[in-house]
């Protein structure tokens, strides 16, 4: 096989995941308010995912790290990841039960960070140390292709295929989200199974493998191995994780209120409130449509920045452009002008998929890759929760419902982020 198409067949998956995670970043929220959540509560609903996360992705890059089948360590698991989450996407925004709902987001969870998890270690293990720098700005430039397409699937079903954007079941989202979730479940899928078909793993054995089962009883000795770039990523993705969980969860319900006018105080009145979500809904994938394409376009030149520049440098460059551009989020109130700061805030997602795994990569033991990769994955599940559990107690008691603060909240983060990047190039430059 062609190098270059053993790079493809490997990171092609990233479409259908982001295309997938893309569908319940922008909508998920909705969903719940459709279903008659309260908004100070979302963020609760959306500490599903991190938690899952931070059990899971340990356990699934242990068990991937010891399985021998003919088939491999790694693809089994990410076959099974790939049903769970197709399932999921499937049926979730069929049901208004709450527990079912609960269920669906955590099989989801577990589908699509497993095989994210995953496919960054076929990427470690299966190609060259000199190829892993291209291999993640491609796999994060087809993740931006993925979740373009998926954030402008409501607009091109309402306007083109004419499914209506409005509510005809009590407290179930239109039909509109209802076919984006299935086609995002068939192209979530389809991708999957194209990685699967198109890797071929190496059948190596590890002798003292069995040492990665001992070391889940020592986590206290886990954390000690850790090399120290592990640690300064971690305080960086801490801030940078709230802010990116920040979005997702409320910018949709700030477009609805900062630029639709949807009356602060009528927030929870699902009966008021829906007409402005609706439109919300449609605006909220053009937006993420835009970031979207600056996230690819931007993934796609990091590697040619990374000849001129340190991937830190690059890092920080991304994360202080992102910071501005949610703080001018604040004062928009034109629905086109919002456009240009989300192209802006792009420029985080292309490096947060990229530049973070690149700089750690050279710090794995080979034999334990899926171990390391599901540890340092818990960089993004904390912040995440941590973000979960004051969210929305700063929305309803602090910020009296008004969700654009929220955003202003993440945009300081961001910058918070890209000042801790200087001090850490500042230590090691000395």
């Amino acid at each position: 096989m062609r190098p270059h198409w053993k790079i493809i067949n490997i990171v092609i998956c990233s479409f259908g995941f982001s295309f997938a995670s893309t569908m319940q970043f922008a909508n998920l929220s909705t969903i719940l308010q459709f279903m008659g959540f309260h908004d100070q509560y979302l963020s609760l609903i959306w500490l599903i995912a991190p938690l899952t996360g931070i059990i899971s992705q340990p356990i699934i890059g242990i068990i991937s790290d010891n399985l021998e089948t003919s088939y491999g360590k790694r693809l089994p698991i990410f076959f099974t990841s790939s049903l769970l989450a197709t399932v999921a996407l499937l049926v979730l925004p069929f049901y208004n039960s709450v527990l079912f709902v609960i269920s669906m987001i955590l099989f989801l969870e577990i589908g699509t960070n497993g095989n994210n998890q995953l496919q960054k270690v076929l990427i470690l293990e299966l190609l060259p140390k000199k190829q892993h720098t291209l291999a993640f700005s491609l796999s994060t430039a087809i993740s931006g292709i993925g979740a373009l397409l998926a954030a402008i699937i409501p607009f091109i079903l309402v306007k083109i295929f004419n499914i209506t954007n409005l509510v005809t079941h009590n407290h179930l989202p239109p039909p509109s989200l209802q076919y984006g979730f299935t086609i995002s479940a068939i192209i979530y899928f389809c991708f999957c199974l194209w990685t699967i078909i198109g890797t071929k793993e190496k059948n190596k054995k590890f002798e003292k493998k069995k040492q990665t089962l001992i070391m889940l009883f020592h986590f206290n000795n886990i954390l000690k191995r850790l090399p120290r770039v592990f640690w300064e990523i971690s305080i960086i993705q801490f801030f940078t994780w709230i802010a990116v969980f920040t979005v997702w969860n409320y910018l949709t319900l700030a477009i609805a209120q900062n630029i639709f006018h949807l009356p602060i105080h009528e927030s929870n009145n699902l009966e008021v409130a829906k007409s402005y979500l609706s439109i919300a809904i449609l605006w909220a994938g053009i937006y993420y449509g835009a970031f979207q394409i600056s996230s690819t376009l931007f993934s796609l030149f990091i590697p040619i920045l990374n000849r001129f520049f340190s991937m830190f440098v690059i890092y920080f460059i991304s994360l202080f452009i992102g910071g501005i551009s949610l703080l001018f989020i604040v004062v928009i109130h034109n629905p086109y002008i919002m456009i240009v700061p989300m192209l802006f805030y792009g420029f985080v997602w292309g490096a947060v998929l990229t530049c973070p795994y690149d700089i750690i990569s050279n710090s794995i033991p080979d034999n334990y890759s899926g171990l390391y990769m599901g540890i340092f994955n818990l960089t993004v599940t904390i912040p995440q929760i941590v973000a979960g559990l004051f969210l929305g107690y700063l929305l309803s008691k602090v910020f009296y419902d008004q969700a654009i603060n929220l955003i202003l909240i993440a945009g300081i983060c961001l910058l918070l982020s890209a000042l801790i990047i200087l001090v850490v190039i500042k230590l090691q430059s000395k």
